[in-house]
């Protein structure tokens, strides 16, 4: 895997959270080199969700009330 999208796959959300089930069930492949969420992935998951969630609640919001108030 070329290096730029060995680093993309590194922080990728799906990557993380797979690695932190994988983690969480006992069956761990994590190392002790590499980026940060190769090293945390449980961590890296929950940054990710709550990334994911301060970006889409409000746009979510906004979209709604522009489709109910009429």
């Amino acid at each position: 895997m070329p290096s730029w999208l060995q680093a993309f796959a590194n922080w990728s959300p799906v990557s993380t959270t797979t690695a932190a089930l994988r983690d969480l069930f006992g069956n761990a492949k994590t190392s002790a080199v590499g980026d940060w969420p190769t090293r945390h992935p449980v961590g890296a998951t929950v940054v990710w969700a709550l990334i994911l969630l301060s970006v889409c609640t409000p746009l979510a919001a906004v979209m709604y009330r522009k489709r109910t108030t009429r």
